[in-house]
């Protein structure tokens, strides 16, 4: 939401593109970090049998794909704009589907690359 208000209000374009993913990316990382340790603390306390390596492939995943996700949510809009597509109508779904299917792949191959290297 907050990209397309700077879309709206003309702040952010396609010639500082990077600029806005990187501004919105190091919310991300804090984020990403807080999720992490929270996700670790999760499995490892209220899911007993849980073997460590499968805590540390949660909390490594969730700042990857929330770091991800924030870099979808903000290039998709402005793209959408650039290709003059109204960016409220097609980001949510468009977004969604994309975080969601790539968040998936990224936890799977995360876990195969982590825990068949154990």
């Amino acid at each position: 939401a907050t990209i397309i208000r700077a879309i709206t209000l003309d702040e952010v374009r396609l010639s500082n593109i990077w600029q806005a993913v990187r501004r919105e990316v190091s919310v991300g990382l804090i984020l990403g970090a807080v999720m992490a340790v929270a996700g670790y603390i999760r499995a490892i306390i209220w899911v007993f049998d849980t073997d460590p390596n499968v805590a540390f492939v949660v909390a490594l995943t969730l700042p990857v794909v929330v770091i991800w996700a924030i870099t979808v949510a903000t290039i998709i809009p402005i793209l959408a704009d650039r290709f003059k597509i109204d960016p409220t109508v097609i980001s949510g779904p468009m977004i969604t589907t994309i975080v969601d299917a790539t968040g998936l792949l990224i936890y799977f191959l995360l876990a195969r690359v982590i825990l068949t290297a154990i």
